[in-house]
């Protein structure tokens, strides 16, 4: 049992040490540059490009509906001493409310993704981001854009019920459907078959990448836990609040992070992709 157990403790160190080695190797040999700064770098100028905007979306479809699910669970861990009845009540409302608000954020998500795409792709091709322009090209993309999203999400989780490789391999060739749906103008289907050519040569240093943030968001999680656990005590309106704070930051981080992938790839690959860019809002 005790050697069981550091196995399973094992296998995440021996999945980190082959992503890092395979990531090394394809950096000496691909003829294709992707730098794992550069990437975070243009994360956050993408962000500076166009703040309020990034700001509004990532309140609107990330940290309101985050700041719901913990108050819902908070409440539920306080209630405790209620009733079987009511606790059973109080558990289908939420189900309920929370089915309703998973609806809406699954068809107002890929507007704001979209959105907050060709925002960053605007910035760093090197051009003031037009929050108006973009909010029109990406209404014109929503449809797609649900429809690309929902399958994107189908294909990835078959791939992971069958085996997890198939469902990683797809989660990294289609890292950057909806970067190339926004700025390409291309068709759903052909948006997957794009995103596989462009990160051809790239996958692994692109799991890398997710791994380096991967731990990170370990790392902040566990700090933030302890620190709410000092400083906010049961007090859930603070607990509240550092949710808020971090759905925030992750639902700017994001798509930033994505529309940078987009960007290194299609530079490296074809020098530069600000005159495609350029056609998006023409």
């Amino acid at each position: 049992m005790i050697a069981f157990g550091f196995l399973v403790l094992l296998m995440p160190l021996l999945a980190g040490a082959v992503i890092l080695f395979a990531a090394w190797r394809e950096g000496r040999h691909s003829p294709f540059a992707f730098g794992i700064g550069r990437v975070l770098s243009n994360s956050f100028t993408a962000i500076g490009g166009a703040p309020l905007a990034f700001l509004a979306v990532a309140v609107l479809l990330s940290a309101i509906p985050g700041a719901f699910v913990i108050s819902q669970l908070t409440t539920m861990t306080t209630m405790t001493d209620q009733s079987p009845q009511a606790i059973e009540a109080m558990a289908g409302q939420w189900t309920t409310t929370y089915g309703g608000i998973f609806l809406v954020r699954l068809l107002l998500w890929p507007l704001g993704q979209a959105l907050l795409t060709l925002l960053a792709l605007d910035t760093l091709a090197g051009r003031s981001p037009d929050v108006r322009a973009a909010a029109g090209r990406a209404l014109r993309l929503w449809p797609f854009a649900i429809a690309l999203v929902i399958l994107t999400w189908i294909g990835i989780f078959l791939g992971f019920m069958l085996l997890v490789v198939p469902g990683v391999v797809l989660f990294l060739n289609w890292f950057v459907t909806l970067p190339v749906l926004a700025a390409e103008r291309r068709g759903i289907l052909a948006s997957f078959g794009r995103s596989t050519d462009l990160l051809r040569g790239m996958r692994w240093r692109l799991a890398a990448l997710l791994l380096l943030v991967l731990v990170l968001w370990l790392v902040a999680t566990m700090v933030g836990g302890v620190l709410q656990g000092v400083v906010a005590g049961t007090n859930p309106w603070l607990v509240i609040a550092a949710g808020i704070v971090g759905n925030t930051l992750w639902g700017m981080i994001l798509p930033a992070g994505i529309a940078a992938v987009y960007h290194e790839a299609r530079v490296a690959k074809e020098g530069s992709a600000g005159e495609a860019l350029a056609d998006v809002f023409a």
